[in-house]
């Protein structure tokens, strides 16, 4: 069935108008000059990991906030065993947050999203440097949305370290105290 959803939404996204027509387009509004040097019809994860992503920002932020409020109520805690309870809930907490990214990096092989590759070459003085992306076209909006083919890139430029860094904030918090506890 998922089969054929992405091969009627190929369908529909290149029937409307000619993909390196739309491509040139697109290219155009970037860059004041390029040489296309390929385009093919392909799939990747374009607007799926990154509807992900945002998700997954949300989320981590959302347990952060919670864990953050668990260490408030815990210096109000006024026996051991209260403590414990608040360090296994935060720690509950940062490891949902741990399984969130794990999920979010096992897309770096998933191809859901019907899109084209394009390669092509921007001049950068004497030389000429070579891009790679896939593209996503809404034949019906002119939308464009793009990534990377290369996924570290495209971590890059999703900000993803910066992520990583929010979301193990409280590790080292929460492994000295399960340390402490005995937990």
């Amino acid at each position: 069935m998922k089969e054929i959803i992405l091969f009627l939404f190929g369908i529909a996204l290149f029937s409307c108008s000619n993909p390196e027509t739309e491509i040139e387009k697109y290219l155009n509004q970037k860059y004041v000059a390029y040489e296309l040097i390929e385009v093919k019809e392909d799939s990747s994860n374009i607007i799926t990991v990154k509807d992900q992503f945002r998700a997954l920002k949300m989320n981590t932020a959302d347990r952060n906030n919670a864990i953050a409020k668990l260490f408030n109520e815990m210096e109000k805690a006024t026996t051991s065993e209260q403590m414990k309870q608040y360090v296994l809930k935060s720690d509950s907490i940062y490891s949902s947050i741990k399984n969130l990214h794990e999920q979010f990096e096992s897309n770096r092989f998933k191809r859901p999203d019907v899109c084209v590759y394009v390669k092509y070459l921007l001049p950068d003085g004497n030389i000429k440097i070579q891009k790679e992306e896939y593209l996503y076209i809404n034949a019906a909006t002119s939308e464009y949305i793009s990534r990377p083919v290369n996924w570290d890139d495209f971590l890059l430029e999703l900000k993803y370290d910066e992520l990583i860094k929010e979301a193990i904030r409280f590790g080292t918090d929460i492994r000295e105290m399960k340390s402490i506890m005995k937990l």
